[in-house]
């Protein structure tokens, strides 16, 4: 089912459809839905391209799947979801016996100890568990990520300047000692 879903998703246009649904009701006199004959044809007919996120989810697809899917994915609360269902000490550590008590029974941890994270589909780019793991890493989210980028920025403007100012400072130095040497040779002469 997973798989028809992200099909579906995938390839499947319901504009284009909704265009045709008004044809069917016109012509049928009942309504139909875009999920049916028109949904179908299309993930039927779909080629499938190397680069689609469907060819790069396709082989994770294998035996049961479960798919956690948030409104908006921010760091934090992906940070929140890695700490229940795929806890690492240090990292991601699991919620302490005080704070969730029901997490530590036997028959949540009997559950939990059967999902294994393969993946996941962040903003329409695939990671794999080492990227989901650095997405939920962003210490203080979107504002961190912009702070790093702010002080890269920053710094790379710093390094500029001090390149272009010791250059110039360079060639003032130079030009300054000929000016003395000049102006020195210049008194020995008329002597």
């Amino acid at each position: 089912m997973f798989s028809v879903a992200l099909r579906i998703f995938e390839f499947h246009d319901p504009q284009a459809s909704k265009n045709a649904v008004s044809v069917q009701v016109a012509s049928h006199g009942h309504p139909a839905h875009d999920l049916s004959e028109m949904a179908y044809k299309a993930i039927r007919e779909a080629t499938v391209p190397a680069d689609s996120v469907f060819a790069q989810l396709q082989p994770l697809m294998v035996g049961p799947i479960a798919a956690l899917v948030l409104p908006a994915v921010s760091p934090a609360h992906l940070a929140a979801a890695l700490t229940v269902l795929s806890p690492v000490p240090g990292v991601f550590p699991a919620p302490t016996r005080k704070k969730s008590p029901g997490y530590h029974d036997p028959i949540c941890q009997s559950g939990l100890a059967k999902l294994m994270l393969v993946g996941g589909r962040i903003e329409g780019k695939v990671f794999d568990q080492a990227g989901v793991n650095w997405v939920g890493g962003i210490a203080d989210g979107v504002d961190g990520l912009r702070a790093q980028l702010v002080n890269i920025l920053h710094g790379a403007g710093l390094g500029v300047t001090a390149a272009l100012d010791g250059s110039s400072r360079n060639i003032w130095l130079a030009l300054q000692s000929r000016r003395l040497q000049l102006d020195c040779g210049g008194d020995n002469s008329q002597q």
